[in-house]
């Protein structure tokens, strides 16, 4: 009987599902985008328990222990990486579904579900691999369902957050800030979860809290331009909504949550482009708001004789975000090819466990998820260079200009590039190939 009661939740999750197996089907077995080879690194090594991994980020021990957990196993790592990353999406689903009916009601829940399905952000998101973001907003939406309920897990819930995302616990207690002065009666809760978030976030990066405000940390996702041409149909869908939500949240930790998530990317804060996945959610609980106004009867009394015109502008606004979603399904394709990915997998071959390896940004989580190797990007990872240095390497016309350059990294130095990079990075005089994509630095 009770799983009767919600059939509806359990189709849309379904729907969900299928949507994140699709790239498997269309494009291969690693058809999803950048991030997926820090957390492939992680699984394939499982040297110990909470080992480190470069780009993977010290604070991520909820993922990692997850991780860990399910090595345990023995499952294919494309399972365990893939596999999980779409129950999280699943399951954060379902958490929306189950915050919402607390604070609003089933059908503002039910149409919150829908949207988070057909978002074309989150889609981008999933095929990004920002494994970290999923696993932080579902507990950024544990923690509002327990602040709802008053329940003391709450203070366990933000230290899981401040122990699974960095961006995620920046938003949450910038969240919490702002809950704290709308809200009186949760103020004290509000401080103490303050407090112990804050104060984990600060350990793990006591160590570079001084680079990061000398550089402020920037990201690559979407740009403004690109967030709000996906965001139309729910934009418009949120316009409606806006003021019910206001109305029925305006002193709770969703409608705080939402301020920031929305104030943040517009005041082009650090890190902003990856806060969109944020804002989107910020905007799919305004638009069930907006939604459950155009099927209302008030609102159809209003338009009668026209009374359907509400759930005319709402099926026109989910056929806009099904589109918006079908475009980024069957365009976002796999970022390495068929012949990289058996180029990658000669790497553990033909050099010894834990040579270095110089490689480009783009590849890097790919050489990353593919090899034992310490992988040199520039900028990036084991490297100390700047960008203005690089440009100028790339740029030399002698032979001494270049080689001076790469001394400065530990030999031997082996080099995973494409062949129109080939030059750029290594001078042909001082490479030996090993491989169609493998190569070694020879003038040392």
């Amino acid at each position: 009987m009770k799983l009767r009661k919600y059939w509806d939740v359990l189709v849309i999750t379904v729907l969900g599902v299928f949507i994140h197996i699709l790239p498997f089907f269309f494009y291969g077995r690693d058809s999803l985008g950048y991030d997926g080879g820090f957390y492939r690194r992680y699984i394939i090594e499982h040297t110990n328990f909470l080992h480190s991994v470069p780009g993977l980020g010290s604070e991520a021990i909820v993922p990692k222990i997850t991780f860990d957990i399910l090595n345990f196993l023995h499952l294919p790592t494309n399972v365990i990486l893939y596999g999980s990353f779409i129950a999280l999406y699943s399951l954060t689903g379902i958490m929306l579904f189950v915050v919402l009916s607390k604070y609003a009601s089933r059908q503002v829940a039910l149409f919150a579900l829908v949207f988070w399905v057909l978002s074309p952000v989150q889609y981008f998101g999933y095929w990004c691999v920002l494994y970290k973001n999923i696993y932080g907003i579902m507990l950024l939406l544990i923690v509002a369902l327990l602040i709802e309920k008053r329940s003391a897990w709450m203070y366990l819930g933000a230290g899981l957050i401040a122990c699974t995302h960095q961006t995620t616990s920046v938003v949450f207690l910038m969240s919490l800030a702002v809950f704290a002065v709308i809200n009186k009666k949760y103020r004290r809760e509000a401080v103490f979860m303050f407090c112990i978030a804050s104060s984990i976030l600060v350990a793990f990066r006591a160590q570079s809290i001084g680079a990061d405000l000398v550089t402020l940390p920037q990201a690559s996702f979407l740009s403004w331009h690109q967030y709000l041409i996906l965001s139309a149909p729910i934009l418009g869908l949120s316009a409606i909504g806006i003021y019910p939500f206001l109305k029925a949240m305006r002193f709770n930790f969703l409608s705080a949550f939402s301020l920031v998530a929305i104030i943040y990317p517009i005041s082009h804060l650090p890190f902003y482009q990856r806060i969109f996945l944020f804002s989107d959610l910020a905007l799919i609980l305004m638009a069930s708001y907006g939604a459950t106004l155009l099927v209302g009867e008030d609102l159809a009394k209003r338009l009668a004789p026209d009374k359907n015109l509400g759930k005319i502008f709402l099926a026109s606004f989910l056929i806009g975000m099904s589109l918006m979603l079908t475009y980024k399904v069957s365009t976002l394709r796999a970022m390495v090819s068929v012949g990289q990915l058996v180029e990658l997998e000669k790497i553990d071959l033909v050099m010894p466990k834990g040579s270095y390896i110089l490689t480009t940004s783009q590849l890097t989580p790919w050489v990353e998820g593919f090899s034992h190797m310490h992988v040199i990007a520039p900028t990036l990872l084991y490297d100390h260079h700047t960008k203005a240095e690089w440009t100028e390497y790339w740029n030399a016309t002698r032979l001494t200009e270049r080689t001076s350059f790469l001394d400065s990294f530990p030999k031997p130095l082996y080099a995973f590039l494409p062949h129109n990079q080939q030059d750029i990075f290594m001078p042909k005089e001082c490479t030996l190939k090993l491989t169609t994509y493998i190569s070694v630095y020879t003038c040392q």
